[in-house]
C-alpha cells in the first residue's frame, strides 16, 4: 500500500455492500434553484458525500478512499455524483467554501474532504462522530 499515493483503505468496495451502504442521490433532485437543491441534498441523509462517481464506481482515488473508510465503518451514507451535474459541482464549492472533492457532510455540516476524513479515520474520531 505504500506505493498508493491516495492511501486507499478499501480500494475494492464490494458492489453489493456499496449498494446496501449507499444510495446515490439522483441528479436534479427535483429542485431548479441550485442553492435550495444543495440544501435538500445535504439534509437528505445524515451522511452525504459529494464525489466524482458513486460508491459503486468512484471516479478518482480520493473519492474511492473516502467511500472505503465510510464503508469500513459501516456508515450509512448517500452519494451525489458531481460529474453528472456541472452547475451543482461549481455551486457546492462556493456554498461550502471548499474547493475540492469529495466533500463529506454530517448532519448538514461540512466535515471536509478526503484529507480531513482520513485524519479523522486514523485517529478514531470519524468512528465516534458517525456513531
Amino acid at each position: 500500500m505504500s506505493d498508493n499515493p491516495f492511501k486507499i483503505i478499501n480500494p475494492k468496495v464490494e458492489e453489493e455492500h456499496a449498494k446496501k451502504a449507499s444510495t446515490e442521490i439522483p441528479t436534479g433532485f427535483e429542485e431548479a434553484d441550485t442553492q435550495k437543491r444543495i440544501e435538500k441534498i445535504i439534509n437528505s441523509n445524515s451522511v452525504v458525500v459529494f464525489m466524482k462517481g458513486n460508491a459503486s464506481f468512484p471516479q478518482c482515488g480520493f473519492s474511492a478512499n473516502t467511500v472505503g473508510m465510510l464503508t469500513q465503518l459501516n456508515a450509512g451514507f448517500r452519494t451525489y455524483d458531481i460529474l453528472q451535474d456541472p452547475e451543482l459541482r461549481q455551486a457546492i464549492k462556493e456554498f461550502s467554501n471548499w474547493p475540492t472533492f469529495p466533500q463529506v457532510y454530517l448532519k448538514g455540516k461540512l466535515i471536509g474532504g478526503n484529507d480531513i476524513v482520513t485524519e479523522m479515520y486514523q485517529s478514531g474520531d470519524l468512528a465516534k462522530v458517525l456513531s
